[in-house]
């Protein structure tokens, strides 16, 4: 009941007053009493013998008119329709439906794509530099952290630049940690090192929000020499640019129309 408006409840409210109180009306002249005694009790008998009394046996007689019954019989009547009307009650039959309103329609949880803004950076080689992510969403089914990086081209005809190489390591909020080998870039210059994790909980928290401790390592800067490495007449190459990427999978609830 907690979910009907004010409007129902007046509704309701004038609802059993008509039938119930008219039933219980019937039910006295049944018995062989007189209703309207009620009004000479208060001192009202003018009001009990006029307009009030005929309005309410318009009410409650109209649907009998085409029948040719007595006060009696009509009560009996009234006395069936309460009993059903309290059955009806027993049984939840004019219970509010507000919370069957959305019956027809089946949540779903489905995974959508996220992603946090690219962190830029410098490395020199042969060093190690720590980064605090924090991560906000706390339904994310998979996180993969990629470190990404271009060797700059030689400076001059003749020259080779020798791989930089990386290592990419992350710690979770819920203890996981894993890392890369050190990974040298392609012979275009290019290099990419990733880290993917499940995370442990199920929706809608899987546990994934919190810092993550990401460890960005640089190894050798190799230098540009002509002709290849050994040469001796060299372009030193002391450290690079990297870009490192956060994304993830992460669950919405949603719901679907049948």
């Amino acid at each position: 009941m907690d979910g009907l408006s004010f409007s129902s409840w007046i509704i309701l409210i004038l609802g059993f007053v008509i039938c119930f109180g008219g039933a219980f009306y019937c039910l006295l002249i049944v018995w062989g009493k007189r209703p309207e005694r009620i009004f000479e009790v208060f001192g009202l008998s003018e009001i009990g013998e006029s307009s009030l009394i005929s309005a309410a046996e318009d009410v409650l007689y109209l649907p009998f008119e085409y029948m040719e019954q007595g006060h009696k019989e009509q009560g009996v009547v009234f006395g069936v329709v309460l009993i059903l009307l309290t059955i009806g009650w027993g049984l939840g039959a004019f219970e509010s439906e507000e919370e069957a309103i959305y019956t027809d329609i089946d949540y779903d949880v489905e995974l959508k794509e996220g992603a946090l803004d690219p962190i830029n950076g410098h490395s020199e080689q042969n060093s190690e530099q720590q980064r605090d992510v924090e991560v906000d969403e706390a339904a994310i089914a998979n996180i993969t952290f990629t470190l990404i990086w271009d060797d700059e081209d030689a400076n001059a005809p003749g020259y080779v630049n020798g791989p930089d190489e990386f290592r990419l390591e992350v710690a979770t909020p819920w203890g996981a940690n894993d890392t890369t080998p050190m990974t040298e870039n392609d012979g275009n210059g290019h290099g990419e090192i990733s880290l993917t994790f499940m995370t442990p909980g199920e929706y809608p928290d899987t546990g994934s929000a919190g810092t993550y401790l990401v460890t960005i390592e640089m190894g050798d800067a190799e230098d540009q020499s002509l002709g290849g490495q050994g040469s001796g007449i060299n372009f030193v190459d002391d450290g690079n640019d990297w870009t490192l990427t956060i994304e993830y999978d992460y669950y919405e609830e949603g719901f679907i129309d049948e």
